[in-house]
């Protein structure tokens, strides 16, 4: 949620104004405190450490109160960012925009860029004092209880059959949390994509923030849907933005939750590959990342409810990826999915520049020159790319664009591009 704009306001002083701004600040604790009771309700902001929306990776953050206590310190830069753990109802929104004096209605685009400290923190929604700057210390006081209260506070939103059931992470701040909102998002991006093309046998596509790079990745996915009822199982692979190691990660879950359902976890496939010494189950890489999450609701709606091998990749050589995807993938009715964004933070025409040369690589599987400033996904993106050139496979680039032609800012940008084997 961002609301940006605010005029600059002094603090009010006389009693009467005090008053009821002290009475909206106890108003938010209360609405807060009420909501973290409910078993529905999911701290999604608590221990995000690195998962911004435009594809940003950063270093490790625990402080639950970020955000919020360090308002204060930022309120010099612009945007300035307020934290309200989601899902939050209209009522706390409508009570934070009233501190920020601001009376605006909330806009769906979700990301500004603060030119000094990047873009802004995801796992929240955020309202943002804009062009002035200025927050005043009535803004909101530090409530967020400690991150294992908000762990136990995390539940699914249904019953499921499974016993060991991983629950969406980035629900309600990378893609809607509602399930109603979300099979209208994804299926309008899917609407207007082109369903006119390659048939893909495995593709690369991004993971950040459906706003940014929604659009892009059902380009992608608009030409898989073709394939429906003759795939059988999906790898993904996404890079690890939250825990380094080496290898390859999987988990030991029996599914992946999403609002739209349960995506079963194909166990038996990844007991079958455990054998390779870079691959080992790590649940602590598959907790928080969202590379492999936000591809979930876009496979749900294009394939239906077929079981995933998801691997999060640490530090893996392309051997590494290619000998896993070789014993996963035997044949057509097995797809792989390789998740990654493309260059970070250059301005738009720079990032451009850039991203069509990493597209002519990837095309022309030239997978050795590609690195981490070109795609951050560039590990799983060369095992693949390998394998490619083993089985003679053609690549194309069906969508090449970045945040700034999807809504963000053009001064710092994050591309994204989509690409089918076939």
């Amino acid at each position: 949620m961002r609301i940006d704009k605010v005029p600059s306001i002094p603090v009010p002083t006389g009693p009467v104004q005090a008053r009821f701004l002290s009475t909206l600040r106890w108003l938010l604790y209360f609405g807060l405190w009420t909501q973290s009771r409910s078993p529905a309700f999911a701290w999604q902001a608590i221990d995000c450490r690195a998962s911004w929306q435009d594809g940003t990776q950063t270093q490790s953050n625990r402080d639950p109160k970020v955000g919020i206590s360090s308002i204060r310190r930022v309120a010099t830069r612009r945007p300035v960012t307020i934290a309200v753990p989601t899902p939050v109802d209209e009522l706390l929104v409508g009570l934070a925009r009233r501190l920020l004096h601001n009376h605006d209605g909330p806009s769906e685009k979700a990301s500004v860029w603060d030119q000094s400290t990047g873009p802004k923190r995801s796992g929240c929604h955020e309202v943002h004092a804009g062009e002035s700057g200025h927050v005043n210390d009535y803004v909101m006081p530090p409530f967020l209880p400690n991150i294992e209260e908000a762990r136990k506070m995390q539940t699914l939103h249904e019953k499921v059959q499974w016993k060991n059931v991983r629950p969406p992470a980035v629900a309600g701040t990378f893609y809607p949390a509602n399930p109603t909102s979300l099979q209208r998002m994804v299926d309008a991006f899917l609407e207007e994509a082109s369903c006119i093309g390659p048939r893909p046998k495995a593709m690369i596509a991004p993971h950040a923030g459906y706003v940014f790079s929604g659009p892009v990745a059902a380009t992608a996915y608009a030409l898989l849907q073709q394939r429906k009822g003759e795939v059988t199982r999906v790898v993904v692979m996404g890079p690890s933005h939250h825990v380094p190691f080496y290898g390859m990660a999987a988990p030991r879950s029996d599914a992946f939750a999403t609002p739209l359902g349960i995506v079963p976890v194909d166990q038996e496939a990844i007991h079958a590959i455990l054998h390779w010494p870079q691959v080992e189950l790590r649940d602590d890489a598959h907790r928080l990342e969202h590379s492999i999450e936000v591809h979930l609701p876009f496979l749900q709606r294009t394939l239906g409810p077929l079981p995933i091998v998801p691997l999060v990749i640490g530090n893996a050589s392309a051997t590494d990826v290619a000998e896993v995807l070789e014993s996963l993938w035997k044949d057509d009715r097995t797809v792989v999915i390789a998740s990654s964004d493309l260059s970070h933070y250059h301005d738009y025409w720079t990032a451009r520049a850039i991203d069509s040369e990493t597209t002519r690589l990837i095309e022309e599987k030239q997978w050795q020159y590609l690195s981490g400033e070109r795609a951050c996904g560039f590990m799983g993106i060369r095992g693949l790319l390998k394998v490619a050139t083993d089985r003679d496979l053609q690549v194309k680039a069906v969508d090449l664009r970045n945040s700034g032609d999807t809504g963000g800012d053009k001064h710092r940008v994050v591309g994204y591009g989509s690409y089918v084997l076939y």
